[in-house]
């Protein structure tokens, strides 16, 4: 006695003389008449041909998927899809791996346990799987094939991703609807169920969740808050010109980087969005730049509607002095952000963010970005000047330095301290103090204590100007400034005192520097005597 026969109170109905060969009228069938499909065809489908159909489902989702990581979180993906042929390789290679996970494996357990629920009862796994996977090609197959038509008609995933929300999100999300209407069809022709629960599990629980989603996508277009391009700050673009080197994203411009001593002023902006970043350095004492920069906005039409002083703020690594505004232009909404940040003795730093609402949260990374990799280099161009050196003597040392470097000393028992520096972020130092602790334990503590920038990497050196004791050399990075190289070197002395010689040099003058740091290390002299014997300098 078949299964047919049997005619339980709740089960598989289909008589298998309904089942008919494979044509080409069946799959039109699956969105004309769904239960025919099933009960001739769909129910009895060979296991390749369901394979096949997840194989569909899951390249589908994989579209899905890159295209929203594409949007948010683009780290994440193994590769940049940057092309629609890396694309669609991504989509076809993983699509079977996920299509025969989710919708073979979790989507049949899912159908299955839902068919238990309705009343249907024995060994229905195979029954369940085709219900699942065939039902879905009604949504996923018009998927892809809106995917080939956006792939015909631009250029690559970004430029897509970049348009606003259109007729086209709105109509793929509609054609979602139908997959649960099919799946229920199919389910109440193949199989006696609760019908109430069939109901519910089939029809209602999934179309209210694909009705959520089509609701969040019509008031996106409504309001203009959906489709929004995160920067391309994974492919980053060096910019440089005499003073500043910072990377910005591909997809942001430097539209404007006139080259004056005072101000310099670099404006760059997204090429997809409203969305913009200005940089302003300018001397101290110059006009007040943040209200010099709001006089601007308002002649260009910006009306500032808030604003919220933040006196200690921070714009990535930088911290300063900052403000929060809310404005608009032409009954457009947008955020800014000014931070005044303190750079050398004579110059102050402006940073000022700007986007519309909707791309506020994106237009971060861009801004943190080009503030993290920003190095300013040296404003004022001054050569060093070796031919009149000064002359420093001061008993225990003495070398030359240029003559129009700036010298700084003090003199406080037991201690003795001087510097020389240039503007260009650059000195060295000469300290002589009594020794409390061994050379290398004041190493460890300069080491722990006393770096306020980033260190990069040091290596220890032994010996440095003639004299041996405890060191390191290596680069800093220093939050405007950019690279530094640096040296430390701490030599005892044979009075229980220990001298420490210091040097800072920023990379970004290294050409305008080196004659006088040269003339510093060939003249520097020594003039007591050093321990040669201590036993707290390494070898």
């Amino acid at each position: 006695m078949n299964e047919f026969n049997q005619n339980p109170e709740y089960g598989y109905i289909v008589d298998a003389s309904k089942k008919q060969r494979l044509n080409p009228l069946h799959p039109f069938m699956l969105w004309i008449r769904p239960g025919k499909f099933f009960v001739t065809w769909g129910i009895h489908a060979n296991i390749l041909w369901v394979i096949l159909a997840a194989w569909v489902i899951g390249a589908s989702a994989m579209s899905n998927t890159a295209i929203n990581r594409t949007r948010h979180i683009p780290e994440t993906l193994p590769f940049d899809l940057d092309t629609w042929t890396k694309l669609w390789l991504f989509i076809i290679a993983f699509g079977i791996l996920r299509g025969v996970i989710f919708s073979y494996g979790l989507g049949g357990l899912w159908t299955w346990l839902r068919l238990r629920i309705c009343g249907v009862r024995g060994n229905q796994w195979n029954r369940s799987t085709r219900i699942h996977c065939l039902s879905k090609l009604v949504e996923e197959v018009p998927l892809l094939l809106l995917l080939i038509y956006l792939t015909w008609k631009y250029d690559n995933l970004r430029e897509f991703i970049a348009q606003p929300l259109s007729l086209l999100n709105l109509l793929a999300a509609l054609i979602t609807i139908m997959g649960p209407i099919v799946a229920f069809i199919g389910v109440i022709a193949c199989f006696r169920v609760r019908i109430v629960w069939a109901s519910i599990l089939f029809l209602v629980l999934p179309l209210v969740f694909r009705l959520s989603i089509l609701v969040s996508i019509a008031y996106s277009m409504l309001t203009s808050t959906g489709s929004v391009l995160l920067p391309d700050t994974q492919h980053p673009r060096e910019f440089q010109n005499q003073v500043v080197v910072f990377d910005h994203p591909d997809d942001w411009e430097v539209v404007e980087s006139p080259y004056e001593s005072n101000p310099l002023q670099i404006y760059i902006e997204s090429t997809l969005d409203d969305g913009a970043f200005l940089i302003v350095v300018q001397p101290r004492e110059g006009a007040d730049l943040v209200q010099e920069d709001l006089g601007r906005l308002n002649q260009q039409g910006y009306e500032v509607t808030r604003s919220s002083p933040e006196p200690r703020s921070k714009m990535g690594v930088h911290s300063g002095i900052g403000a929060d505004y809310d404005l608009t232009k032409d009954g457009k909404q947008f955020r800014m952000y000014h931070l005044l940040v303190h750079f050398d003795v004579d110059h102050d730093v402006l940073f000022r963010s700007i986007a519309s609402k909707r791309y506020w949260e994106a237009s971060k990374r861009a801004v943190f970005q080009i503030v993290n990799s920003i190095s300013i280099g040296d404003l004022y161009q001054i050569v060093p000047d070796i031919e009149n050196p000064m002359e420093v003597d001061r008993g225990e040392f003495s070398f030359q330095a240029p003559g129009n470097w700036h010298l700084i000393e003090s003199e406080r028992e037991p201690f003795k301290n001087l510097e020389v520096s240039a503007k260009q972020y650059s000195n060295f130092s000469v300290n002589i103090y009594d020794r409390d602790l061994s050379p290398q334990a004041e190493l460890d503590m300069y080491l722990r204590h006393s770096i306020d920038d980033v260190l990069i990497s040091y290596e220890p050196m032994n010996s440095w100007l003639g004299l041996t004791g405890v060191g390191i050399k290596g680069q800093l990075r220093e939050s405007l400034a950019g690279f530094r190289q640096f040296r430390k070197f701490y030599v005892p002395l044979e009075d229980g005192r220990i001298v420490v010689i210091g040097k800072y040099q920023a990379e970004s003058s290294l050409d305008l520097t080196n004659p006088g740091y040269e003339l510093f290390e060939n003249s520097f002299k020594l003039l007591v005597e050093p321990s040669l014997n201590d036993t707290a300098i390494d070898p």
